[in-house]
């Protein structure tokens, strides 16, 4: 099956608690639309959509996903912001193509370690969460431009983040942090830095080369 052939499926704004399974009777799909349609959760069946690229379930009822997300091996794009997720599913650091996972506004109480396993991510979304601290393993994100930890409860970041030599956009707003490692404030590639309504009172020299540092 060829990519003109496979279907944009948009059920988004629509009130649906469940999918129906004759949704995955044929895998034909390359972008699934599930924004604010209340979902509650994720069948196993989708599992069966291997060739989907893209999925929006943002606005729903969602607290856990299936393991067979991980099947999902074209998969690209993953927004599932503002539902009631607590954890991942360890399947979904299959997902080896991935390179957008936003998961604002859930309730995760630690940083999704799975994440550490998708070496293609580009884009990393985790604010509005309770995470209190980032794992020293995030600088093995080689290929992370965008990693937003804005409104959560970190203290401090691991130095380790100054080895993601691509991050344009930093966001750590909102937290009670009060210092950033000397090495973030040099990286060369950050454009935008948001460190407003955090406990950072003074900035280094380095940051004057920041061309977007929101306080």
């Amino acid at each position: 099956m060829d990519d003109e052939s496979l279907r944009f499926v948009n059920w988004s704004w629509n009130p649906i608690p469940r999918l129906p399974l004759d949704l995955f009777s044929s895998n034909d799909i390359w972008r699934l639309d599930l924004i604010h349609c209340g979902v509650e959760e994720l069948p196993e069946a989708i599992g069966e959509l291997t060739k989907l690229r893209v999925l929006y379930a943002n606005w729903c009822r969602l607290r856990t996903l299936p393991d067979a997300i991980g099947r999902l091996v074209e998969l690209e794009d993953l927004w599932l912001n503002d539902n009631e997720l607590g954890w991942l599913p360890e399947s979904l650091g299959r997902l080896v193509r991935l390179k957008q996972l936003c998961l604002d506004a859930n309730r995760l109480i630690d940083f999704p370690r799975v994440a550490l396993q998708l070496q293609r991510l580009e884009k990393l979304r985790l604010t509005d969460n309770a995470i209190p601290a980032i794992p020293e393993e995030i600088g093995g994100l080689s290929a992370l431009q965008n990693l937003s930890l804005g409104r959560n409860r970190l203290r401090a970041l691991p130095r380790s983040i100054a080895r993601l030599s691509r991050l344009r956009h930093l966001g750590v707003q909102g937290n009670p942090i009060a210092s950033l490692p000397p090495e973030v404030w040099a990286m060369p590639s950050v454009i935008t830095l948001n460190i407003a309504n955090t406990n950072i009172r003074e900035v280094p020299p380095e940051a004057s080369r920041i061309p977007n540092l929101l306080r």
